[in-house]
């Protein structure tokens, strides 16, 4: 059975009871930057096909790593010649590329911005077994190794002949929108982010977690990263009802991001209705073009 973020976390505490934290030195920028740096002289070899679609111009992108490992995508931009606005598209929890293009990537193309969608790390083409047993260890590997792939998309999109390099935008959804705000935080190649029912998790299951194992957490901590964004604009879009990221995680984000930021609280769960979510695409277009 695949897990929710909200699981993940909860098996992070499991058993340990409650452990009040003790003052700490909070971890430096210089550290949690660290954990996302990548070899950009050893770039993966990065092949696209273009693949049939009735509306859009669709390619699929195969990233090919130097260690054998590969990454897929897809990028859809609309018909007309161009260069456009790029939208980089993250997935939630046990979710994939092909359910982001459906669902935002197609929307995007239809107001004439281009998106990539991505696969994270043991998802959409890397799903296998391991991925349905899914625990706390195996999510701190996998928001590494899909954050820096992310950051090799952003390098392969500065050179692509239909994407205007100078205007990407990033929208997350639940562990996308976690793992978004600590790529825009590291990377300033990110203009402007939508993140859809995201929230710092760490924050609200920290104190249940043995003391031992809290530095780990702190690299996947989104609330230590999203003050980096500004000055770059941050919308953020959560449910009122949303049983699987609670409110308190999702504040804890909002309260911890610069300035200028937009909050959203809408009458839904964790999936939100889709003229809610158009209003996160419209405000992209907004700032992108």
């Amino acid at each position: 059975m695949s897990l929710n973020s909200r699981r993940i976390w909860e098996l992070l505490g499991a058993g340990a009871g409650s452990h009040p934290d003790t003052p700490k030195a909070s971890p430096t920028w210089k550290a949690l930057e660290a954990a996302y740096r990548y070899n950009t002289s050893r770039p993966p070899t990065v092949t696209e096909a273009t693949e049939r679609d009735p509306e859009h111009r669709l390619s699929r992108l195969s990233f090919r790593k130097p260690d054998g490992q590969s990454f897929s995508g897809l990028l859809m931009r609309p018909q007309a010649t161009g260069m456009y606005p790029c939208v980089l598209l993250l997935h939630a929890l046990s979710s994939d590329k092909d359910a982001m293009i459906r669902l935002f990537g197609r929307p995007l193309a239809e107001r004439g911005l281009a998106s990539l969608a991505l696969d994270a790390h043991l998802h959409g083409e890397r799903r296998s077994a391991a991925s349905a047993q899914l625990g706390p260890m195996e999510y701190l590997k996998l928001a590494r190794e899909s954050i820096v792939e992310y950051r090799q998309a952003l390098d392969y999109l500065k050179n692509h002949p239909d994407v205007d390099s100078a205007r990407v935008g990033l929208l997350g959804y639940s562990l996308g929108a976690m793992m978004g705000s600590i790529l825009a935080g590291v990377d300033e190649r990110v203009q402007a982010c939508v993140f859809m029912v995201g929230g710092d998790m760490v924050h609200v299951y920290r104190p249940h977690v043995p003391v031992f194992l809290r530095g780990l957490l702190e690299p996947v901590s989104p609330a230590n990263f999203v003050a980096r964004i500004s000055p770059r604009p941050v919308f953020f879009i959560n449910g009122t009802r949303d049983a699987t990221v609670p409110r308190e995680a999702a504040t804890h984000l909002h309260e911890a991001a610069g300035e200028p930021k937009r909050i959203l609280w809408a009458d839904a769960g964790h999936i939100l209705p889709p003229e809610v979510a158009a209003e996160g695409v419209d405000w992209l277009r907004e700032q992108l073009i």
